[in-house]
């Protein structure tokens, strides 16, 4: 049986396509295992320690490690500060510590992995003071930005609302890295299926007029369009390279490409050619 091995090499704005056909001798599977951990939110937000005074600080540090703490003594009170947008109740209803049972380490620590699985905060911190009421377990939470607007600049080539919906970040949302990530990748998914492989896109994050608030730029350089050079056949001894080029979509760029629109790179229809080359085999 015989299988098509098919790379792209790029340089600037132009393709070079290589396909080697050669006979499958053997085949291997090969098994890939994947750690994963837990992302910290701040670097400074991990440890559990004591003091002296029985303050109880709660932070989030790589690999979730906290120090050991004897489960205390009871909380007569919980309290939760720094809250802008989000009801408290939110808060109180994540958490497992409760009053009238010990302190606890080890749910203190499951406490504050709930409270930022949320999504909603840059920071908890998780403090104790003893006044002679009894033990009270403070909850400080400080919450990510809110989104004030969103702008898409440099853009010709897609439409500013095409570029917003895959951004997926919108106005009066809460701010989310992981999000934008997302949104970035797909943003350069839509450039690369019109043929922009060079297209570029930055996001920008600036401190509006409200503190609590952010504005977000996303800055595009679309750059030229990729264009295919050479296709080249390494291998095919049975067909030959224009009779290979003739079953194919991707075509090389000629003195036409402006008028004919050959030439131009897109991923959808280089996947469709390999497989009728696979086919032919």
């Amino acid at each position: 049986m015989f299988t098509t091995s098919i790379s792209k090499a790029l340089r600037g704005p132009f393709l070079s396509i290589f396909i080697s056909f050669g006979l499958i001798l053997g085949s291997s599977t090969e098994s890939v295992a994947q750690e994963v951990k837990l992302k910290p939110v701040s670097k400074s937000h991990k440890t559990l320690k004591t003091h002296t005074r029985g303050k109880v600080r709660a932070k989030a540090k790589k690999k979730s490690e906290v120090k050991q703490v004897a489960i205390g003594p009871i909380i007569h009170e919980i309290q939760v500060e720094g809250t802008k947008r989000l009801e408290k109740d939110v808060i109180l209803n994540r958490i497992q510590s409760e009053v009238n049972k010990s302190l606890d380490r080890e749910k203190i620590r499951e406490d504050i992995q709930a409270l930022f699985a949320l999504g909603y905060f840059e920071s908890v911190e998780v403090e104790t003071k003893t006044p002679p009421t009894g033990l009270v377990l403070i909850y400080k939470i400080k919450e990510k930005p809110m989104i004030s607007e969103v702008t898409i600049e440099g853009n010709s080539e897609l439409k500013t609302e095409e570029i917003q919906e895959a951004s997926g970040m919108k106005a009066f949302e809460i701010f989310n890295q992981s999000k934008l990530k997302d949104g970035l990748e797909k943003i350069q998914k839509l450039y690369e299926d019109k043929g922009y492989y060079l297209a570029k896109i930055t996001p920008l994050i600036s401190e509006s007029e409200n503190k609590d608030q952010v504005k977000l730029v996303l800055k595009i350089e679309e750059n030229d369009k990729v264009k295919v050079k050479k296709i080249l056949f390494i291998g095919n001894q049975k067909l030959s390279d224009d009779y290979l080029k003739g079953k194919m979509a991707t075509q090389e760029e000629g003195y036409f490409s402006v008028v004919s629109g050959s030439g131009q790179f897109k991923q959808d229809a280089f996947e469709r050619d390999s497989q009728i080359l696979r086919s032919l085999y």
